[in-house]
């Protein structure tokens, strides 16, 4: 029988039974074998706790997040993204420094109109990631021997998505928001003529990329494959578009423009026009449904999809 459990050999020529040596492992040796103590020692240092290991695991993840400790090629797909999100500020500011007011294709009520399919794609490529790597290399058993709960290691991947999505969806409207008022002769004037748009820009913000990134986590949770995540989280959101739009054109008016509520972007589209006030593209017209109910329609996909991760963290075999 080969030894157990350590490195070296057994000393030969005495009884079995238990042998103390004070230089090296205690050896017990018998006619079938050796077992080694090495020597581990019980940890008596400080122990930082759950509330430390969700930090951690919300700070790799959202480094993780824009490929930040990885290598190049992990960075080239959020970063790129991030940057086409940009776009539409940048070149905004530019017609507004040549033209001034006279053309404005690019505001900021309508700006998650404009960059809303690049945050389906940021997370249709970052979630997986999250949470997918995890599966593949079977770790999710060392997370969940340690201080960090199931649901813990769930909302941290959660949180860390939502805070990269709000990273995406307000960045650039605060650049066009402060770059509009650097490229006027009087910033201040424009800035405290405009002091009623951070509160729309950051709720309508927080509404949407939380509908956005529950729905993509609980895809992604489902199934450790990267392409089949990615897939099904694109699929699902066009194909509720398609429907939802499909139902809501079929007649003028009627019970057939409640299929608006079923397709996530519209119900984006309507939660951003109601925080600013604005009456939205023809399809919203349409429907003519009170603006709270696209809130409360993306609010209760947001709770239905984190009730989906949560219930997979809870079961998933670890």
């Amino acid at each position: 029988m080969s030894p157990m459990g350590g490195q070296g050999n057994p000393i030969e020529g005495r009884p079995p039974g238990p042998t103390v040596s004070g230089a090296g492992p205690t050896v017990a040796t018998s006619a079938g074998g050796s077992i080694y103590d090495l020597g581990y020692q019980h940890y008596d240092g400080r122990r930082l706790g759950r509330v430390h290991a969700f930090r951690a695991l919300y700070t790799h993840g959202l480094a993780a997040s824009f490929g930040i400790g990885r290598s190049a090629r992990s960075k080239v797909v959020p970063m790129g993204l991030f940057a086409i999100a940009l776009v539409p500020a940048v070149v905004e500011l530019g017609i507004t420094a040549l033209a001034g007011d006279l053309l404005q294709p690019v505001r900021i009520e309508n700006y998650f109109s404009l960059v809303g399919t690049v945050m389906l794609l940021f997370c249709a490529a970052v979630a997986p990631e999250l949470v997918g790597r995890d599966q593949r290399n079977h770790v999710l058993s060392l997370y969940f021997t340690r201080a960090l709960e199931r649901r813990d290691y769930a909302l941290a991947k959660f949180a860390a998505l939502l805070t990269a999505m709000l990273l995406i969806a307000l960045v650039p409207e605060i650049v066009l928001y402060v770059g509009s008022a650097l490229v006027r002769s009087d910033p201040v004037g424009y800035l405290r003529d405009h002091l009623d748009l951070p509160g729309p820009m950051l709720a309508s913000a927080l509404v949407t990329s939380l509908q956005v990134s529950t729905v993509a986590l609980a895809i992604a949770a489902l199934t450790p494959r990267r392409a089949y995540a990615t897939g099904g989280i694109v699929a699902f959101w066009f194909i509720a578009d398609g429907l939802g739009t499909l139902i809501a054109s079929a007649e003028q008016g009627g019970w057939t423009r409640y299929g608006v509520l079923l397709s996530p972007s519209t119900v984006g589209d309507g939660t951003v026009n109601w925080f600013f006030g604005s009456a939205g593209d023809e399809i919203l017209r349409r429907a003519d449904l009170p603006g709270w109910w696209y809130v409360i329609v993306a609010l209760a996909i947001a709770v239905v999809a984190g009730t989906v991760v949560l219930r997979r963290y809870a079961r998933i075999a670890a």
